[in-house]
């Protein structure tokens, strides 16, 4: 979230992963004319990477529990329960354990800190080693509350792209998701953010938090005839899963704008996917962005504005002020007396002279996060604009200020919040996201066929206003 600790998200969430491909026929395969021999002589064990001691883990344990101990706020976190799982965690550790199992030993400490800034980052030597060597599930899996669906298929093996599973690998489907849950972080009591991290990266979760095997023995309910199948799908290395998705996407060689904005007929469309624009020429470009978006708003007499912030994981504070200069009636602060670094945004934000006065429309998933979370307060605080989505990821007040440090055997990065960030609201709830008035939630269906259930809403209240 602020400028000099922006490394909060973890090396998965840089990959945007969109659902498409409605069968099994339309989807990229990865090659499979080598031996299944030669596959598996080429996939070895992850366990066969690097091990480490008794004495070296416990070593690096204590690290990780020394930070949370001095440095961490908690400010979400149950200390009775946090001591608790350190003290249970502690047990675990083994003698020759890897990277991998190690990472399984802290991942649910940090994520009962509750806080969503501070993470666990597998070490670059291992990054680099699961590029060639490790073993991901060929599929992209669409979680909707305790069920889970095939989304795409990047296997060589046919699979019934819209299927339920019911387990992989002998392990129930909702047993896999609770565990997920109970390591994925979040701030609070958030869970819209974590639903959206597996959805996103369900592979790279399973690698992570359950298990790393050379195949996948999946139960699956075949979208036609509602029956059970028994597949089996083999692990795919990093470099080919991130391949399969950016061709099966068309995302090859392609970047999305980081802002961007389209006028209709009687409304039009900001989208901003990040704030992060922490050096100061990027910054402008943005100011200077928005400056111009809303001066066509007002020299097109457009009244209706719907507001994209899906997947924008926050940023610099000073852009998303800039932002909410156009959306206030009244000169208002940004943050509360107190808030670190960006004293200045405690004192009230001044209305642009070409702010917008007309409905405001905000699309919200998951992932509106941090500096976008605290934007989503202070616009529903202030009662402007109607939400649209799902739960925020983030909120009015979050901590971040953050830390990093490198573990000193395994090499596993840990990123670790120190400081409080609260926008200037009042009567929220700590520990949940912003609330939509209008909650979308989508079939697999409508996932597989990339419908974008949010913006069509939008739409069509905006039509209803104009009738």
């Amino acid at each position: 979230m602020m400028k000099r600790q922006f490394t909060f998200v973890t090396t998965l969430i840089l990959i945007i992963c969109l659902f498409c491909s409605c069968s099994s026929g339309n989807t990229r395969k990865v090659d499979s004319s080598q031996s299944e021999k030669n596959r598996r002589n080429e996939i070895k064990r992850m366990a066969s990477f690097k091990t480490y001691t008794l004495p070296e883990l416990q070593e690096d344990f204590q690290q990780v529990k020394k930070i949370i101990g001095t440095e961490h706020p908690k400010l979400f976190a149950n200390q009775k329960e946090l001591d608790e799982m350190l003290e249970k965690q502690y047990t675990l550790l083994k003698d020759s354990m890897d990277e991998l199992e190690f990472n399984k030993i802290l991942s649910p400490i940090v994520s009962k800190l509750n806080c969503g800034h501070t993470s666990l980052n597998f070490s670059k030597e291992f990054e680099e080693y699961a590029k060639k060597n490790g073993k991901y599930m060929p599929l992209s899996i669409k979680v909707l509350e305790d069920k889970a669906y095939i989304c795409q298929n990047f296997a060589s093996e046919p699979v019934p792209v819209g299927g339920e599973i019911v387990d992989i690998n002998g392990k129930g489907i909702k047993e896999i998701i609770n565990i997920f849950l109970e390591n994925i972080s979040a701030d609070g009591y958030n869970t819209s953010r974590k639903f959206y991290i597996m959805n996103q990266w369900f592979s790279e979760m399973y690698l992570s938090y359950v298990d790393a095997p050379e195949d996948f023995n999946i139960t699956v309910i075949d979208p036609g005839n509602q029956k059970e199948l028994k597949i089996r799908v083999t692990a795919i290395n990093k470099e080919e899963l991130d391949s399969a998705r950016k061709e099966t996407n068309g995302t090859e060689g392609k970047e999305e704008p980081t802002y961007s904005g389209k006028f209709e007929k009687d409304y039009a469309v900001l989208s901003v996917k990040t704030f992060a624009f922490y050096e100061e020429d990027q910054r402008n470009q943005f100011k200077k962005y928005i400056d111009a978006f809303f001066s066509d708003v007002k020299g097109k007499g457009i009244s209706e504005l719907v507001l994209d912030l899906r997947d924008n994981w926050g940023g610099d504070p000073y852009a998303t002020a800039h932002l909410y200069s156009y959306l206030i009636n009244k000169a208002s602060p940004y943050f509360t007396d107190g808030t670190p670094f960006y004293t200045d945004l405690a004192q009230p934000v001044v209305p642009s002279p070409n702010r917008f006065k007309g409905k405001l429309f905000v699309l919200t998933n998951g992932a509106s996060f941090s500096s976008t979370g605290h934007l989503c307060a202070l616009l529903k605080f202030h009662k402007t604009g109607t939400f649209i989505g799902e739960e925020t990821g983030g909120s009015f007040v979050c901590t971040d200020g953050s830390g990093d440090i490198i573990l000193k055997n395994t090499k596993i990065r840990f990123h670790y919040s120190m400081m409080k960030f609260e926008a200037a609201v009042s009567g929220m709830t700590q520990g949940r996201g912003i609330m939509p008035d209008y909650p979308v939630v989508p079939t697999i269906g409508e996932c597989i066929r990339q419908k974008d259930l949010a913006m069509e809403m939008a739409v069509e209240l905006i039509h209803k206003e104009n009738k």
